[in-house]
């Protein structure tokens, strides 16, 4: 008998453990798209069966069935070069496919027959002005876009959307929205909202609305802006949703620098962030500023822990109404 909350306690473990990975699984497979196309002989048109379809420097890809057509999954966002390979036929690559979140991408070959000794064909793909399957408001940021802006950080390629609004405290809305109400991921987790302040915010901010924008912009991938016309999957969303891609990490190390100069002066108004005579600086500039100002705030804070000890007391202790009774006339007087 002793044996059977255990069980209990182990099953209800593996049965959580398995519904994380579950979810976690889904969150990966929700940030990649797909490609898909056809393969046709040039000459007669005929589908072709079987030929090798593949994403170039990748393990991704597939075969085409007997209609011709070929459909590879869970491709990470990016531009790649797809290849169209059979015995028989001249290879054939296409350049610059791009492939978005949540979208199909339809790329179709042509193979030559190889009886008549040519090159390699490469077809440069460009990316369609309309996507039929997108149901939705959105804009898409890859990653050669955000590199190319200057922008500081992941809150400055939201500033570059029409759509989205920014208020004095950094937050975002869309359309009037409230900034709480827009639905933000990373890599498909979303950020909670919460209630606690950021450094410097009121209590009544939302703090995931202003430091959770603060990505690194090398570090993203693809970053896709929903404004309106999202399908239930977003559900926790009103106003709109903005889900950010990271990059996957490579065999090889390497790293970037990017270094922006702004030499002092006004900007928009008052006297640079910087600069000695603003009254943050003086007040806190130097280390024996910094102490100073410790010492006052370590002794206010050990005045007000006496004050409400005594207040406490003050009901049953006459000693301690009396101590309690004279520091309130001494704080006013």
């Amino acid at each position: 008998m002793t044996w059977q909350p255990v069980i209990c306690t182990m099953r209800t473990s593996c049965t959580l453990l398995l519904l994380a990975m579950l979810c976690s699984v889904g969150f990966s497979q929700a940030q990649r798209g797909k490609i898909t196309g056809v393969v046709i002989d040039e000459q007669t048109k005929e589908p072709l069966i079987s030929t090798n379809v593949f994403i170039e420097g990748t393990t991704l890809g597939a075969a085409t069935d007997l209609e011709g057509r070929y459909v590879i999954l869970n491709v990470p966002p990016g531009t790649y070069s797809v290849t169209a390979s059979m015995i028989g036929y001249a290879k054939v690559t296409q350049t610059g496919v791009g492939v978005y979140i949540d979208r199909t991408t339809e790329v179709n070959f042509r193979l030559r027959d190889a009886t008549i000794q040519v090159q390699e064909v490469v077809v440069v793909a460009e990316r369609p002005k309309i996507i039929k399957d997108q149901t939705s408001t959105a804009q898409t940021l890859d990653d050669a876009q955000i590199r190319s802006a200057p922008i500081e950080g992941l809150r400055g390629a939201l500033d570059l959307a029409a759509s989205f609004q920014k208020n004095a405290q950094g937050n975002y809305s869309i359309r009037g929205s409230g900034s709480y109400e827009l639905n933000f991921q990373i890599n498909g987790v979303e950020q909670i909202n919460s209630s606690t302040s950021a450094p410097g915010a009121f209590a009544t901010d939302k703090a995931n609305n202003s430091w959770k924008y603060d990505v690194n912009p090398l570090g993203v991938q693809q970053v896709q802006l929903i404004s309106g016309g999202f399908s239930a999957e977003y559900g926790n969303a009103q106003a709109g949703v903005v889900k950010v891609v990271t990059k996957e990490g490579t065999p090889q190390f390497k790293g970037e620098v990017r270094v922006e100069y702004r030499p002092p002066g006004q900007y928009h108004f008052g006297n640079f962030i910087y600069d000695h005579s603003n009254y943050e600086w003086q007040r806190w500039g130097t280390l024996d500023r910094w102490m100073a100002q410790r010492d006052i705030i370590l002794k206010e804070f050990k005045l007000d822990i006496r004050y409400k000890d005594l207040m406490d007391r003050s009901a049953t202790d006459p000693e301690a109404k009396r101590q309690f009774d004279e520091i309130v006339n001494r704080e006013i007087a």
